[in-house]
């Protein structure tokens, strides 16, 4: 696979999410950014979909630390009805939970 400078895959990243900020993407808008910059469009779609999943983990990441702070005062049982009432299972929580207290 060829090989692009990190200057020109963040310029692409960029103005992809440029696309998410701007009015609904018309179709064909990620193969227009493909070739204003001489890359071709699978690649930027391959770009796309590794900053959309850096995304969703991130948020991931960020929703376990909310509960884990949120849920830190609770007793066992407020905490399950907490975990309950969000749908979430503790052990999806506990080793957030675990790190947090390590570095902290």
């Amino acid at each position: 696979m060829k090989r692009y400078p990190s200057e020109l895959k963040n310029k692409v990243v960029a103005a992809l999410y440029e696309l998410d900020n701007s009015e609904p993407a018309k179709a064909g808008a990620i193969a227009k950014i493909a070739k204003d910059h001489g890359i071709n469009a699978n690649v930027v779609y391959q770009w796309n979909s590794e900053r959309k999943a850096r995304v969703i983990n991130s948020s991931e990441s960020i929703n376990k630390i909310k509960a884990v702070v949120d849920t830190a005062a609770m007793n066992e049982h407020e905490l399950g009805s907490w975990l309950r009432s969000n749908g979430v299972l503790a052990e999806d929580t506990a080793p957030t939970a675990i790190y947090l207290r390590v570095s902290l």
